[in-house]
């Protein structure tokens, strides 16, 4: 066994979940997006699965440096960003991921997503030299209690593993006016916890919920018209809450 290398590895992954982190927020919370939440869906790959190596941390470096260069420019997805969602969780529709633009041509941006989000960054101390437990502390639960002080809640609201990833914290940081869910049918794990973060959502926000149901394998299983119409009320609903707003 190489210590030594392991803890070179794992120092590696600390910093290659950081700047995927940062490249993350750091387009969700500008206005305009420039990087919206279908790009990230296919960002997360090295990270999951190539973490601690060289090519993981490159590939994130680079995408941080071109996120900031798109925000610094003031760059935007669409020519006018007219609402901006969170896409709350649940695996997308792999067959049919031009639903995204669909929502795009109607002015809609799903600037941030919670199915793949990338743990919160937790600074480790250096005194820790032990690289199981850097590997521990970096997605130790501790955490969830941290972010969930930063918005003012109590860790026991939040009921336990899926509120942690519950997008009620990204509401007022991005500008969010809607959360859209998949409840796909071939991942049942991937839903846990929806129903909870719903009624997170509408004891913390005013934000309207809309939780959409397909198949994620089996096309033929896949409602895209209703999809469309549904999408087409819910962002209808949020226009009328612009102007009830003023």
């Amino acid at each position: 066994m190489d210590w030594d290398r392991l803890d070179e590895i794992v120092r590696r992954a600390e910093k290659t979940n950081a700047l995927m982190y940062d490249a993350f927020i750091l387009a969700a919370s500008a206005e305009p997006c420039p990087m919206p939440a279908q790009d990230t869906f296919d960002s997360f790959v090295p990270a999951s699965y190539m973490s601690g190596s060289v090519e993981a941390l490159e590939f994130y470096q680079g995408l941080y440096d071109e996120v900031k260069q798109l925000v610094d420019k003031k760059e935007s997805l669409i020519p006018e960003e007219k609402y901006r969602l969170i896409w709350g969780g649940g695996i997308p529709p792999w067959h049919t991921m031009d639903i995204f633009n669909y929502v795009e041509d109607r002015g809609g941006v799903f600037v941030y997503q919670t199915s793949y989000q990338p743990l919160a960054p937790v600074e480790v101390p250096d005194s820790v030299t032990d690289p199981l437990m850097r590997m521990l502390l970096m997605r130790s639960m501790p955490a969830a209690a941290r972010i969930a002080k930063e918005h003012g809640m109590q860790q026991s609201s939040l009921g336990g593993f899926s509120g942690m990833f519950s997008p009620v914290f990204f509401i007022k940081p991005f500008n969010v006016q809607g959360v859209v869910m998949s409840m796909l049918r071939s991942c049942r794990s991937a839903t846990i916890g929806q129903i909870h973060q719903r009624r997170l959502l509408a004891e913390h926000s005013t934000v309207p919920v809309l939780i959409l149901e397909g198949d994620m394998v089996d096309i033929r299983d896949h409602p895209e018209a209703e999809w469309k119409m549904k999408l087409d009320a819910f962002l209808e609903t949020m226009e009328a809450r612009k102007k009830a707003d003023g």
